[in-house]
C-alpha cells in the first residue's frame, strides 16, 4: 500500500522561514513513526531570495517548479502557478496539501487543492483587518485560505481569534506559534563565516547604521519617490561632512553666511562656546542609510534609478539569511514595510520603523512604547519619524540569541495529530462538497 503524501509547497523567502523548522522535524523524524511521507515542493516565485534560505539551513527541496520569470504579472504568476500545481499534485500523488503564509503560492497551492478534493493545512493562519484592499493581494488570499483550510496551524492566539471570529472559517484552529522565530534563533546561533556584501564592506565598522528593507507590492516604481526623497534629505542631513559647528548650525536653520549663530531659549552660552541640545548635536553626526531592497523587478529598478547618490547611501541585493539578520542586529535603526523583517527587529530590540499600517503591528511581539513608529509612504511622514528614532539615546546591543518557541514541533504535533483523526481522504471530498452548497 502506498503511503500517503503531504506536499508542503512553498514560494518565497518568508514562508521558507516560517516553515522551516517544520520540514526539518519531518526530515528528522524516522519516516516509519509518520502516517504521511512529507514532501517539500518550492514554486520559485522568489528565486534568489528563496534560495538563500534554503542554501543557509541545509534543505534541499524535493522538487522545484521554477514558475516565477522576470517581468511577470501578477495574473500571469497566478495563472501559472495553478496550472503549474495541478500538474505537481497529480504528480506527486499528493494526499494533502500545506500552504505557507500569504503569498500567490499559499493561495495557488490551496485552490488546486481545493478543486482536486484534498484537504488544506494552512501554516501562519490568520486574517487581515481589511484597510482599503491592504496589503495587497495577501488581504485576498488570506480570506480566501481562512476558507479553504481545513486545518489553521495560528502563530498567536490574536491570529486564532481573528478566524473565529469570521462566522465561515471551517477546519480546526490551532496556535504552533512563529516558525519565523525559529528560524532567527538558528541564524543567530550560526552566525556567517563569509564576510558581508562588498558594499558593506566598504562601510566604517564604527559608523552608525540605518538599514531599510521595501517589498511591499503598494510600494513599488513611483510610490518609493518619497522614501528616496526623504532619504535624499535625511543623508544630508546625517552626512557628518561638515565641522560639528556647521551641521549644527544648519540643522538649526543658519543661513550659513559667516560668523555663529546667535543663542536662543534652546541654547545655553559658556564663554565664548554656544552648546546645542543633543538631539540637535546628534544631527552633525555621520550615518550610512543601508537600502535591501527585494529583486522583484518594480522594486528594484526603481531603487536602481531613485536611491540618492550620495556616498553615505547604499543599495544592495537581498543578502543571505544570517548576514541579513547580523546587520539588523547591528543596526541603529531598521525601516520597512515587512512583518517579517519587523519582528525580526522587534525581536532583536532594535528601534523601527514600520512604513504602513495594515495589521503589521500584530506580527510585532509586546515592546515598549517608544521602540517604533508608524510612518505612512510620504516624504514628510517619513522623515520625522526616522529623525524622531534617530534622537533617542543609542539602544542597547542586540541580543547574542533568543530561545526558539520551537513552532515547527508544535506544527508537527498539530498535523500528527489531526492526520490520525481520519480527516484525510474520507472527510476532505464529502465535507467539501457540502461546503460548495452552504457557500
Amino acid at each position: 500500500m502506498a503511503v500517503p503524501v503531504l506536499l508542503a509547497v512553498v514560494g518565497t523567502r518568508a514562508e521558507m522561514l516560517a516553515s522551516a523548522s517544520l520540514i526539518q522535524v519531518w526530515r528528522g523524524t524516522d519516516p516509519l513513526r509518520l502516517p504521511f511521507q512529507p514532501r517539500l515542493l518550492v514554486t520559485g516565485q522568489e528565486r534568489t531570495e528563496l534560495d538563500q534560505v534554503l542554501d543557509a539551513l541545509g534543505i534541499e527541496p524535493d522538487a522545484d517548479l521554477g514558475a516565477k520569470t522576470p517581468h511577470q504579472t501578477d495574473a500571469v504568476v497566478a495563472s501559472r502557478l495553478l496550472a503549474d500545481l495541478e500538474s505537481a499534485l497529480r504528480h506527486h500523488g499528493a494526499s494533502a496539501v500545506l500552504a505557507v503564509g500569504s503569498s500567490a503560492t499559499a493561495w495557488a497551492a490551496a485552490v488546486t487543492a481545493y478543486l482536486k478534493g484534498l484537504p488544506v493545512v494552512h501554516l501562519g493562519a490568520g486574517v487581515f483587518e481589511l484597510e482599503g484592499e491592504r496589503p495587497f493581494p495577501e488581504w485576498l488570499h488570506r480570506r480566501d485560505l481562512a476558507w479553504l483550510a481545513d486545518l489553521h496551524l495560528c502563530p498567536d492566539e490574536s491570529c486564532a481569534e481573528a478566524l473565529r471570529q469570521e462566522t465561515r472559517t471551517p477546519g480546526r484552529i490551532e496556535v504552533v506559534g512563529e516558525g519565523a522565530d525559529d528560524a532567527l534563533a538558528h541564524a543567530l546561533a550560526h552566525p556567517p563565516r563569509e564576510g558581508s556584501d562588498p558594499t558593506l564592506s566598504s562601510l566604517g565598522e564604527e559608523t552608525p547604521r540605518v538599514l531599510l528593507f521595501i517589498r511591499r507590492r503598494e510600494h513599488h516604481a513611483d510610490a518609493l519617490r518619497p522614501l528616496c526623497r526623504a532619504l535624499d534629505s535625511l543623508s544630508e542631513r546625517f552626512s557628518g561632512g561638515k565641522g560639528h559647528a556647521d551641521g549644527v548650525r544648519e540643522a538649526n536653520g543658519a543661513d550659513g553666511v559667516g560668523g555663529a549663530r546667535e543663542p536662543d531659549s534652546h541654547t545655553e552660552t559658556r564663554g565664548s562656546r554656544v552648546e546645542e541640545p543633543p538631539s540637535v548635536a546628534a544631527r552633525a553626526v555621520r550615518h550610512d542609510f543601508v537600502v535591501v531592497h527585494s529583486l522583484q523587478s518594480h522594486i528594484c529598478d526603481a531603487l536602481t534609478a531613485l536611491l540618492p547618490k550620495r556616498d553615505n547611501v547604499v543599495g544592495i541585493s537581498p543578502l543571505p539569511h544570517a548576514a541579513f539578520v547580523r546587520e539588523v542586529a547591528r543596526a541603529r535603526l531598521v525601516v520597512t514595510d515587512s512583518a517579517g523583517v519587523a519582528r525580526e527587529a522587534a525581536l532583536l530590540r532594535r528601534p523601527l520603523v514600520v512604513i504602513g499600517s495594515y495589521s503589521l503591528l500584530r506580527s510585532l511581539p509586546a515592546r515598549g512604547e517608544g521602540d517604533w513608529r508608524l510612518s505612512e509612504m510620504n516624504q514628510e511622514s517619513l522623515e520625522s519619524a526616522i529623525e524622531g528614532m534617530l534622537e533617542k539615546p543609542v539602544p542597547p546591543p542586540a541580543p547574542a540569541s533568543i530561545a526558539p518557541p520551537r513552532a515547527g514541533e508544535r506544527a508537527a504535533d498539530s498535523i500528527l495529530a489531526w492526520w490520525r483523526t481520519g480527516s484525510v481522504g474520507r472527510e476532505s471530498r464529502v465535507g467539501r462538497a457540502g461546503r460548495v452548497t452552504e457557500r
